[in-house]
């Protein structure tokens, strides 16, 4: 996902160009799948625009039985690429970026791959589930039981209540 964007950093301020997206290379180990979707570079009074709209999927371990598995996700977002070399005289731009702004290479490639990188791992959910129906792992022996049953007896009161519970048994 590199374009070089030279001809466009010399085009007149609202310029586009608009690309198709299908990206077989994993350069993130976050990345699972290949890269898909659409990309518009728009050019701006002092950067490249981009708009981007992709499909692909992220590795995750299932919060409840830790099974690794892929999860789809549909990333869309616009960002910001600034030039750091003069197109005209090779020269380094010493104008103030923002903090955490994307960046042009010294050939004027616009790289897109850390920020898509980066909205994936934002999209992620913080507690993956490899289905709704995961049954998790035994709390007592550690089976996962959505591939083994096991015997164990799991109980679901907690010792701290008792002394409530035979209070309420006396009050009925």
């Amino acid at each position: 996902m590199q374009w070089n964007v030279s001809e466009l950093l010399k085009s007149t301020t609202g310029t586009e160009r608009r690309y198709t997206v299908d990206d077989e290379e994993r350069r993130y180990e976050e990345i699972a799948t290949r890269v898909t979707g659409t990309v518009r570079l728009m050019k701006t009074d002092k950067s490249i625009l981009t708009t981007v709209e992709l499909d692909t999927a992220v590795w995750c371990s299932c919060s409840r039985c830790l099974s690794r598995f892929t999860h789809p996700l549909r990333l869309q977002f616009a960002e910001e690429f600034f030039p750091t070399i003069d197109l005209a005289t090779g020269a380094r731009l010493h104008d103030p970026l923002p903090e955490g702004a994307f960046t042009l290479n010294k050939r004027h490639t616009l790289d897109l791959g850390e920020a898509v990188r980066q909205y994936a791992v934002m999209k992620t959910p913080m507690k993956p589930l490899c289905t709704e129906a995961c049954r998790g792992l035994c709390p007592t022996c550690g089976v996962n039981r959505n591939e083994t049953a096991c015997d164990c007896r799991t109980s679901t009161e907690d010792s701290r209540w008792a002394g409530l519970e035979a209070l309420r048994g006396k009050l009925r």
